[in-house]
């Protein structure tokens, strides 16, 4: 699937910031370490996404993928169209 990103940029502003984790009910973010903070942004912008099919895959080869637990946490590995 080709999946095309458009966007309309209505506000931008970065800075300075802090960040806290609080514990929540789905898991104990407090409990991570924040080693440094580089900075803060605010973004207000319209998305459109437009989706087409491109191919199609077997779905017991593309099953390893499929929720982004691969054989790889980098994307770049995958890539095959270069072999």
């Amino acid at each position: 699937m080709r999946v095309t990103l458009d966007s309309d940029l209505a506000a931008y502003e970065s800075g300075t910031g802090s960040l806290s984790l609080g514990e929540g009910p789905n898991g104990p973010l407090s409990d991570l370490e924040i080693a440094e903070v580089l900075g803060a942004s605010y973004t207000e912008a319209d998305l459109r996404t437009t989706q087409e099919n491109v191919t199609t895959v077997d779905p017991e080869s593309f099953l390893p993928y499929a929720f982004g637990a691969g054989r790889s946490n980098d994307w770049l590995e995958l890539d095959n169209l270069s072999d």
